[in-house]
């Protein structure tokens, strides 16, 4: 049952809170009925959870507790991530009739916490006034997630608690029948938490007020760290006030600050191996470590059940950071909870800790594992709480263990999949095989099986996926599991939900949408769908073949000799009936004249043809002759439409001038067309958006020899068929970059002598010519002449990967031909490059030529089916574009 005090409400938020509740016990699948009324009574004999604001009902509470009280002073203001999601697409729900929310909905946020406080308030008559005020005095506390779990106390906490929730709005105060344990409520507390961060919070310890900032700070600016502590005072006087500890004693003075391991838990003393927990009593660190390596045990590891934890982690490759400032306050009391333990039992525990660890730490590389029925226990255990977002982790990693074991096991998994998956068995072989089993490769992980289910998931399916990925999005901040959201969100038919979440991550930032989108759609969704689903590219329908015929399209420059780019591009519309005719200099422009009763266009592209062979001095009276020459067809009436290839010229001479001339140009034309909208946030000198079409760069034509055995194009390039081949093809001009990176790629081949790399084409200018060709490496092959066609396709067939190079680059038609011949890239990530190449899919992304050894290691690696794979991803790319340019 769900109790709202409706005390201190208005009607008004009465009808609000009404609403969200029903909305959400509906959209969680929960049977309850909400009871309203003024000052309902608490039982402080049952179990409850009380709270006073919406921040704090999560879909976790909600979803475990049914006894939740909810005493708010105001209307709803921000909600559940999960919900808020939900809610949104309200909005587009044509069967909406409840009550009138568009103005209230407008005022929604979703609730993010950074951090989650974990607190056992058990026999806390004594320090629980202080710690409220201590905790409370913390930066940023009301932005906290606080958990004031109170498991069967005898103490008389409860007026005070229920005055906290009152007054804080993050704080949640649960009571439970019975104590589990301290370590099983901070379990309990870490199940429920929505924050990627969590800290336990002691009630006889006292923090600095900067003391959550410093640590989540740290943890913000090193990405790789587990878990940040700090050096700590120390007294015996309970209660003592924060702003009064400067003379007390130190801990861990003499540590210095900065990373440490597992290695540094331990100490050596004159009486062997010794505890050495640096985190102490208040770290911070990631609620993802529970979903990677389990709960706290205190069962078998007692009051050290937390040193045990960090053993656990760091003895699996993860480090923490130490900050050696003054940030808390430990109170050693002899009463305290690790210190009324029987002194023998405490060592009995920590001496079977140190034989546990002692022997992974020493063995670097030897495998850590639980025992499987742990593991099995656990997933149980997490999805029967319904946290997703962990439980699935540790499913999927009980069933990569299980292959190993008996029929038993396999059953007993079988059951569990039934139960919470929906299915008895998933045949995810081969899948599980290709993952780590850690967090770090679960989304590559989840968006193969996400494809792989295509549209029959089931309800409870959906139900456990869908949670997991947006709990994900919670412990980890990458909105590429909110993406997989709403691919999952296509796959079963909810509209949407999905048009929700694409638009709300593309209003956040549009660049890293379209950098991420294709990791997570792989190509499923054509491109001009989803820019006509966020509204953020103007389109050209197709036109009937009476309009295309009424059509004489003119462009310039004609650069036909040398790429099939303009063929391919205006095909379709030649096909229809169209008229396009070439234009070869800008002085031919001034002899146009339109046909009457015809729609006469001017079609623009690469404008380096307008500078060729000028001087410095002569740019800006071609560019003023050029641009008045456009105002004379435009005053004729023809319409002006520009391709931008390009965000500045390979070859400009004046950077400053081509920009202006570039915005002179924009603001002229009629139509400008870009390959993909990603190139909209890159060209920094486009002002009309209004004017911007989507025209998507399509595939070259498919080798005939697609077929056929690699070996036989190696064969007769003159190549070893059993080596892994790197191409760079094509003309080879200074803005390719090969400057840079060759003698890199050059420079990493005697670590691997089954590497062949090969550079084929024209090269252009003397100095890049004589520079290449001091280029001298067994393992480089150098054709310094133009390809043929039977030659292009014959070495771009004998390739692992081709390899493009550029210093800038806005649209790689290079790209387009290696995955028109089911070859992967290895690739720059500039320009619309990342648009296309999905880092591990079809090809791999390098962000600067420091990490290009790194990435050719990944490729060489691959195994013979991996790269076949990724050679099919290629081609499906190639098969799922194509050329659509219509005026």
């Amino acid at each position: 049952m769900l109790f709202l005090d409706t005390s201190f409400l208005s009607a008004t938020d009465i009808s609000y809170w009404r609403y969200l509740l029903k909305f959400a016990l509906r959209q969680l699948s929960i049977d309850q009925k909400v009871q309203e009324g003024a000052r309902i009574p608490l039982d402080e004999k049952e179990e409850f959870v009380f709270i006073s604001s919406s921040q704090v009902l999560s879909r976790h509470l909600l979803t475990s507790y049914k006894h939740i009280y909810i005493s708010p002073q105001q209307l709803p203001q921000c909600i559940d991530l999960y919900l808020y999601q939900q809610l949104l697409t309200e909005k587009n729900n044509e069967d909406f009739n409840a009550v009138d929310v568009v103005a209230w909905l407008q005022t929604l946020t979703p609730a993010i916490h950074h951090v989650s406080l974990l607190s056992s308030v058990f026999s806390a008559d004594a320090y629980l006034p202080s710690f409220l005020e201590n905790i409370t005095e913390l930066t940023g506390y009301d932005n906290c997630e606080h958990f004031l779990i109170r498991p069967g106390s005898p103490g008389l906490e409860h007026p005070m608690l229920v005055k906290h929730v009152r007054n804080h709005p993050g704080a949640i105060y649960i009571n439970l029948k019975d104590d589990p344990g301290l370590y099983q409520v901070w379990n309990i507390g870490v199940r429920l938490a929505t924050a990627p961060y969590l800290s336990n919070a002691n009630l006889d310890d006292r923090r600095a007020p900067s003391h959550l900032t410093r640590l989540c700070n740290t943890l913000d600016e090193h990405p790789d760290v587990a878990l940040a502590s700090s050096r700590l005072q120390t007294t015996y006087q309970p209660n003592l006030p924060w702003t009064s500890a400067a003379n007390c004693s130190q801990m861990f003075a003499n540590v210095q600050g900065g990373r440490f391991t597992a290695a540094n838990l331990m100490t050596h003393t004159g009486n062997g191996i010794r505890p050495q927990n640096l985190p102490h009593c208040m770290p911070v660190w990631r609620r993802r470590l529970h979903a990677d390596y389990g709960e706290f045990d205190e069962k078998n590891f007692g009051p050290s059940a937390d040193w045990e934890f960090w053993l656990r982690a760091g003895a699996q490759g993860e480090s923490f950071y130490f900050l050696p400032e003054f940030l808390g306050l430990y109170l050693k009391n002899h009463e305290s909870y690790w210190h009324r333990q029987d002194k023998s039992k405490q060592e009995h525990f920590d001496r079977k800790i140190l034989q546990k660890y002692t022997e992974v730490l020493h063995y670097k590389n030897q495998p850590f594992h639980q025992p499987l029925a742990m593991d099995i226990a656990l997933a149980q255990r997490l999805l029967s709480a319904h946290n997703y977002g962990s439980g699935i982790c540790w499913l999927l990693r009980s069933l990569k263990r299980a292959c190993h074991y008996g029929p038993a096991t396999q059953k007993l998994l079988a059951t569990l999949c039934q139960n919470f998956l929906g299915c008895s068995s998933f045949g995810w072989g081969s899948l599980l095989s290709q993952w780590n089993g850690k967090s770090e490769g679960l989304l590559s992980f989840m968006v193969n099986l996400t494809h792989n289910f295509g549209g029959s998931v089931d309800k409870p399916l959906y139900r456990v996926f869908d949670f997991a990925f947006i709990d994900w999005y919670e412990m980890t901040g990458n909105r590429e599991w909110l993406l997989l959201r709403a691919l999952l969100a296509r796959l079963t038919k909810r509209k949407f939900l999905e048009a929700v979440l694409l638009k709300t991550i593309f209003e956040k930032e549009a660049r890293w949408f379209w950098h991420h989108w294709q990791t997570i759609y792989r190509f499923t969704v054509p491109l001009k769908e989803m820019t006509s689903l966020l509204g953020c590219m103007s389109e050209v329908t197709q036109t009937d073949p009476e309009h295309a015929r009424n059509i004489r399209l003119h462009f310039f420059p004609d650069y036909r000799s040398s790429n099939s780019y303009l063929e391919l591009l205006y095909h379709s519309m030649v096909k229809q009936g169209g008229r396009v005719q070439a234009i070869s200099t800008s002085t031919n422009l001034e002899a146009l004249c339109p046909i009457p009763d015809k729609k006469n266009i001017l079609h623009i592209h690469w404008i380096q043809a307008i500078f060729k062979d000028s001087t410095l001095d002569e740019l800006n009276k071609r560019a003023d002759n050029f641009l008045a020459q456009l105002l004379q067809l435009q005053q004729k009436g023809f319409s002006l439409y520009w391709t931008v290839h390009n965000r500045l010229s390979h070859d400009g001479q004046d950077s400053n001038f081509e920009f202006e001339f570039r915005k002179r140009l924009a603001a002229a034309v009629d139509r400008i067309y870009l390959h993909h909208p990603l190139a909209l946030e890159l060209l920094e000198w486009l002002d009309h958006r209004k004017k911007v079409y989507l025209v998507e760069h399509g595939p070259y034509a498919t080798p005939t020899i697609i077929d056929q055995e690699p070996r036989i194009s190696r064969k007769i390039i003159g190549l070893d068929p059993q080596k892994f081949v790197l191409c760079h093809l094509g003309l080879i001009r200074e803005y390719k970059g090969l400057r840079q990176t060759l003698p890199v790629i050059l420079g990493s081949l005697p670590l691997r002598n089954n590497v062949q790399v090969v550079v084929a084409g024209r090269i252009v200018g003397p100095s890049l010519q004589k520079w290449l060709r001091k280029q001298r490496h067994p393992g480089l092959l150098m054709k310094e002449e133009r390809l043929s066609q039977t030659e292009l396709d014959h070495f771009m067939h004998a390739a692992d990967f081709g390899f493009l190079s550029y210093r800038d680059i806005l649209t790689s038609g290079s790209l387009f031909h290696w995955f028109s011949s089911g070859r992967p890239v290895i690739a720059p990530a500039k320009g619309t490059i990342p648009a296309y190449v999905v880092d591990g899919w079809n090809g791999f992304l390098y962000t600067d030529e420091s990490d290009l050894s790194d990435i050719l290691m990944r490729a060489t690696a691959l195994s013979v089916e991996a790269k076949k794979q990724m050679g099919i991803n290629a081609r499906t790319v190639a098969k799922r574009i194509k050329w659509e340019f219509f005026c």
